[in-house]
């Protein structure tokens, strides 16, 4: 691995990196903020920036922690309990990054078989490159990783996942959280697992095969499918809804043998078959959300 960027101390960095790397509304310390660097200056009356300014010098200082070895495999364990990562860019060889920190964001494998370990609180824009990686990532929030090229792994344990693609390739993809929102196996026969209480998520395109698992009294499953995503397999222990873009309930046939119902795209291979483990089939309905038909089986 190369160039892994600052590490920083101090109570209020996260909503720092989170200003730095998100779309969101630049911070405004107020009055009541309960850390001390927040305090308005007795004598002048304003908020000092003193930290922010720290910080902000911190995120143009590199550290290299290795190059490309021709071929061989480079390997990089990063364990700083109360830091935050905010830049790696891997090799073309196989890359093992291990990272054990507050936060990890902006990180590019590159090429190569890599496999990529993240145990943090948030874990945000992580690609994988070309190539079949691994990524086992732990944390509170996960947002836009990437599998890109190959045949990847991806395991997910969050409270809240956003973006995940595997891109292209035979992926397998395997996210247990409270909520699951833009899950997307990508180009190719992936095999997707997802345990939640509000799932939402795609096989794109492909015979993909994906396993629903709700929890919760009220939980909530959606599928997204498409004329060209292929023949998928979908299996739910509860009610799902399959949302279609660009079809409408006259372009699907829907069969039902026992309990698995079978929505076949009229003009060509496209189906999804629909086997619920808990819950009747045969109770299906259609309704009309923001211009996409949906039906609803359960």
């Amino acid at each position: 691995m190369s160039a892994i960027n600052a590490f920083y101390r101090n109570s209020n960095v996260s909503q720092y990196v989170t200003q730095l790397f998100t779309a969101n509304t630049p911070l405004t310390p107020g009055k009541n903020s309960s850390s001390r660097d927040w305090q308005n200056d007795s004598d002048a009356g304003y908020v000092r920036n003193e930290v922010a300014e720290r910080a902000m010098a911190r995120i143009i200082e590199i550290v290299s922690l290795g190059k490309d070895t021709g071929g061989a495999e480079t390997s990089t364990t990063v364990s700083e309990s109360f830091g935050h990562i905010t830049g790696a860019t891997g090799t073309s060889d196989a890359d093992t990054l291990t990272m054990d920190t507050r936060s990890v964001y902006g990180i590019d494998m590159g090429a190569g078989d890599d496999t990529i370990t993240a145990r943090s609180d948030r874990v945000a824009n992580i690609s994988g490159g070309a190539g079949n990686d691994t990524f086992n990532i732990s944390t509170d929030v996960a947002n836009g990783i990437h599998g890109d090229d190959g045949d990847d792994t991806i395991n997910i344990s969050s409270k809240l996942v956003l973006d995940v693609d595997g891109g292209s390739g035979d992926d397998i993809i395997k996210v247990a959280a409270d909520t699951i929102r833009g899950v997307n196996g990508g180009a190719g026969n992936d095999t997707m697992t997802l345990e939640g209480n509000r799932i939402y998520a795609s096989g794109g395109t492909g015979d993909d095969t994906v396993t629903f698992t709700q929890t919760g009294r009220n939980a909530v499953a959606e599928y997204g499918f498409a004329k060209g995503d292929g023949s998928d397999t979908v299996t739910s222990n509860g009610a799902l809804s399959i949302r279609f873009s660009g079809l409408t309930d006259k372009d699907v046939a829907i069969s039902v043998s026992g309990n698995t119902l079978t929505a076949k795209v009229a003009g060509s291979d496209d189906q999804i078959s629909l086997t619920l483990t808990d819950g009747d089939a045969s109770n299906f309905s259609w309704t009309l959300d923001s211009g996409n038909y949906v039906l609803n089986v359960g």
